[in-house]
């Protein structure tokens, strides 16, 4: 299995410290909220742990964020290090074991220096061996490509917009099935973009990165690990969260056909 995303963020004002961040608008993959994308509260929907976690923002603003569960003791236990970014959005990953189960409830609270949209991404394990990075593999699996596709739909501004992806100089052979095993992507506007598989054993995965800032021109970050597997005729969607409307997400894959 791949490792979900979780998106949590908004553009209200955090100047004031540990202020709330809520689910993301739009945000499909939680439980016990009602609407999705309306709470500020995460509840898994299986036992687990966040494995990872990265902060995107839409400029220079944000200064710190945090997230633990509400049970927690120590309530502002700062888990993620005081998460930096720079208009620039460097899409730093850093590594996490917090482990999560079903019945917690997620909390997020950051500053930032006023209303400006800002994004946490939570990399949730589903106590497998998933693991996500940015290092660069030793070797890579025979017969390894890297693949370009763009998003086919306008990003929402502050929410979570879904399409189809069209494929650049690849096409797919039908039945035959492709595994993920690289992913990155970058857009003038987006801050995070994941993967929704429409069939297979992915099916109920959302994998995903931070999204590169191309208005600044910043060369994307590669992420490794095990984005999921798609037959030919049925590629993944693509999901996004951007700080304002946008025509084109990029986005890069580095993918491995199966033998045979």
């Amino acid at each position: 299995m791949a490792l979900d995303l979780i998106f949590m963020g908004s553009s209200a004002d955090r100047s004031a410290a540990d202020v709330a961040i809520p689910i993301a608008a739009g945000e499909t993959q939680v439980t016990g909220n009602g609407a999705p994308g309306t709470g500020t509260q995460w509840y898994p929907k299986t036992d687990g742990a966040i494995v990872a976690a990265f902060v995107n923002s839409e400029t220079a603003a944000m200064v710190e964020c945090r997230f633990h569960k509400t049970s927690d003791i120590n309530y502002n236990k700062l888990l993620t290090k005081h998460l930096q970014t720079d208009v620039l959005r460097t899409q730093i990953l850093n590594k996490l074991n917090y482990p999560i189960k079903v019945g917690d409830a997620i909390e997020a609270s950051g500053e930032n220096a006023g209303a400006v949209m800002d994004l946490l991404g939570l990399y949730v394990s589903k106590g497998t061996a998933e693991t996500i990075t940015t290092e660069v593999p030793a070797t890579l699996p025979a017969g390894a490509m890297i693949v370009r596709a763009t998003s086919t739909f306008t990003h929402v501004a502050d929410s979570v917009a879904e399409g189809t992806i069209v494929f650049d100089d690849f096409v797919p052979i039908r039945d035959k099935v492709y595994k993920i095993i690289g992913m990155a992507a970058d857009s003038a506007t987006g801050l995070g973009t994941r993967l929704r598989f429409l069939e297979g054993p992915n099916v109920n995965d959302c994998p995903g990165v931070p999204t590169a800032d191309t208005s600044t021109g910043l060369e994307y970050q590669m992420f490794y690990g095990d984005f999921g597997s798609f037959k030919g005729q049925t590629p993944p969607r693509c999901q996004t969260v951007a700080v304002a409307a946008d025509a084109v997400t990029n986005l890069h894959f580095v993918i491995v056909p199966a033998q045979g």
